[in-house]
């Protein structure tokens, strides 16, 4: 079965909320890729992929945590409570990718995940720091010039070199 179809027949969640609009919120509320959301509110498993391409499995399971997984599956209806928890736990996000935008950065990284570098949090280390960096310019040229996102990732290449400058140790 289609993937698409699927998300239509299990389209209404508790509150008659289509499953489009609980996703929207959540991808809003965190740094997680429609994929990912979808992941997790269609209940796929590695090992129960119920139709949905490996592609796409692969940039889910990337971002999906137990902790992740568990928290969305709590609250999903709460996109508040999801927002509030996800700041605490991971950073505010600052940024939003596309399936096809996080699956181009994935071989990029070694030492942290692509989600680390969406949020307001810095890296604690200059390993991650430079690998925070690359991502980073990555995004600069993947972004249209127009995009407000490029704004972002400029204040977040500033922010880097201002901690690089500092006396602070990562």
């Amino acid at each position: 079965m289609n993937l698409a179809k699927r998300w239509k027949q299990q389209s209404i969640f508790p509150g008659n909320i289509p499953i489009e609009t609980i996703a929207a919120l959540l991808v809003d509320a965190t740094t997680l890729t429609p994929a990912a959301i979808y992941y997790v509110l269609l209940g796929i498993t590695p090992t129960h992929p119920q139709g949905m391409p490996r592609r796409l499995r692969i940039i889910a399971e990337d971002q999906l945590t137990s902790d992740i997984t568990m928290g969305l599956l709590h609250a999903y209806s709460l996109p508040d409570i999801v927002a509030g928890r996800w700041a605490k736990n991971y950073g505010t996000p600052q940024l939003h990718l596309s399936d096809d935008e996080y699956a181009q950065l994935m071989p990029l990284c070694s030492r942290i995940k692509v989600g680390d570098t969406l949020t307001d949090r810095l890296p604690d280390t200059p390993d991650k720091a430079a690998e925070y960096r690359v991502l980073l310019r990555h995004m600069a040229y993947m972004f249209p010039p127009d995009d407000p996102r490029q704004r972002v990732v400029a204040d977040k290449l500033c922010a880097l070199d201002h901690l690089e400058k500092s006396d602070n140790p990562m």
